[in-house]
């Protein structure tokens, strides 16, 4: 923990050592080597063995029952100031107790690094004795820990923090677990990514992890479990941009996000939640997400505001038919010069989702949804599978591509398109059936109201009737080579 061998100089001479039998001709030079020789000595033992800030230094205790707070806090204090050169706090392979929120204020463009044990993490957000590394249980406060700056957008784009191989568990606390941003404060990492990895999250009556006003984020390896009790309107992931505020850049990858199934409640929730708010820049890759009653919320239902450039490639959305489990991923627009484009789901699963798999909803009001790509997933869920409906008179939705998805034992229609969708293309989509009993479907698309420019070529369903397309209400419309068996 920082602790440092004695160190003892070599006497390297003076004016009187002889070289070959004779005086040293530069005692000046000798001297100079042993001042040298002192000054790397006071480095070596100023530096070169501390290898952080350890929290038992400070004195946490990690017992599971004692407050390390005040310990912990001081040893983050010191991280952010670079004390002895480090910006890294170390725990144990131990249990450390927050009784009240934990604050990392990065002003000044500063970083820290919170490092773990590594170990088990607790995935059903219980400790038990299979859980080991490094565990930090919120008793207490409002969020657990809040990492933020507050000076301005300026000095805030050179923050950056990691966090790995740590579990937070809430067992009394009253907020979020872990809070990344400020109200009214921009906080992002510059040319350097902030890094949350593996890192669990388990049991906060809010949001599991609450990403606002902030850019250049991964989050890689994370487990959180959502709260059965939690409050309305919150989610295992939620990224919002307040009021003028810009939140994106963030990489989703090899992620575990499970909901509670409860009303309201939701896995992920993407939001601008002021005017002039932009979320954008969204990955999300190979990660599962569960349970939630929406398993991820792309939610554009405020005015003024934007959504944009949503990646969900390679991820597995499973639902369960209960509770108020509804929908994998909806995604809302509604308001005057609300814009969401580039919305690109592909190569990702979507199973036991009572309700639907994609619904794609605009409800008017001056809001446009555009250049939303549905491409080459596998989708088997309960009701309807792809959903895309522009609701009001005004609600319109284009360019929507519909591509090469595969619907298996679907009890329901898969596609529906409904009134105000124009320039959008329904290619090469299939629904297979694996001799179930599953009785099947009378359509493979539904196609009702005013829609308009709509492309709908080689599809293959098996459907109960005739035809493959039921209704060929709208204007433009081009229907060739689809086929029911």
């Amino acid at each position: 923990m920082g602790t440092v061998l004695p160190f003892t100089a070599p006497k390297l001479g003076n004016s009187n050592t002889l070289i070959d039998g004779h005086a040293d001709p530069s005692p000046s030079f000798v001297d100079f080597l042993d001042s040298m020789s002192l000054a790397v000595q006071r480095i070596i033992t100023t530096y070169a063995l501390f290898d952080g800030h350890h929290v038992e230094d400070y004195g946490a205790v990690g017992d599971g029952v004692t407050d390390d707070l005040a310990a912990i806090t001081a040893a983050t204090v010191a991280a952010v100031a670079g004390v002895k050169g480090s910006n890294k706090v170390i725990f144990g392979t131990k249990t450390y107790v927050l009784s009240a929120q934990l604050t990392i204020n990065l002003a000044g463009g500063k970083s820290i690094w919170l490092q773990g044990a590594p170990g088990k993490v607790p995935q059903t957000g219980i400790i038990s004795a299979n859980a080991s590394g490094t565990i930090l249980l919120s008793t207490g406060g409002n969020d657990a820990i809040v990492i933020y700056s507050s000076a301005g957008a300026g000095d805030a784009s050179n923050c950056h923090f990691t966090i790995e191989n740590i579990n937070l568990v809430a067992q009394g606390a009253a907020g979020n677990g872990l809070k990344i941003g400020y109200t009214g404060f921009q906080f992002g990492g510059g040319n350097k990514d902030c890094v949350i990895r593996n890192f669990g999250v388990h049991q906060f009556p809010l949001d599991q992890i609450r990403i606002i006003n902030s850019r250049n984020i991964l989050i890689d390896n994370v487990v959180g479990t959502q709260n059965i009790s939690g409050t309305a309107g919150s989610a295992v992931l939620k990224v919002e941009a307040e009021t003028g505020q810009f939140c994106g850049d963030i990489n989703v990858l090899n992620c575990e996000l499970v909901g509670s199934g409860t009303a309201n409640l939701h896995t992920v929730i993407l939001i601008p939640s002021g005017a002039g708010g932009q979320v954008r820049g969204i990955h999300f890759e190979d990660s599962t997400i569960y349970y939630g009653q929406f398993g991820m919320l792309i939610n554009g239902t405020t005015a003024n505001t934007q959504l944009g450039d949503i990646f969900i490639h390679g991820c597995q959305f499973d639902g369960i038919n209960s509770g108020s489990v509804t929908t994998a991923i909806s995604i809302f627009g509604f308001g005057a010069n609300t814009v969401i484009s580039g919305i690109d789901i592909n190569n990702s699963y979507m199973v036991a989702w009572p309700a639907r798999a994609v619904d794609v909803q605009n409800f008017g009001g001056g809001a446009v949804i555009s250049n939303v790509n549905i491409s080459e997933n596998y989708i088997n869920v309960g009701a309807l599978g792809i959903v895309v409906n522009g609701v009001t008179a005004t609600g319109r939705i284009t360019g929507v591509h519909i591509n090469h998805n595969r619907f298996y034992d679907m009890a329901n229609t898969p596609i529906t398109i409904q009134q105000g969708v124009t320039d959008s293309f329904i290619t090469n989509n299939g629904h297979i059936t694996t001799g179930g009993g599953v009785a099947g479907f009378a359509n493979l698309i539904n196609l009702t109201n005013d829609c308009d420019w709509l492309e709908i070529h080689q599809n293959l369903g098996r459907a109960t009737g005739a035809a493959i397309l039921n209704g060929t209400t709208g204007i433009n419309l081009s229907i060739a080579n689809n086929f029911a068996h």
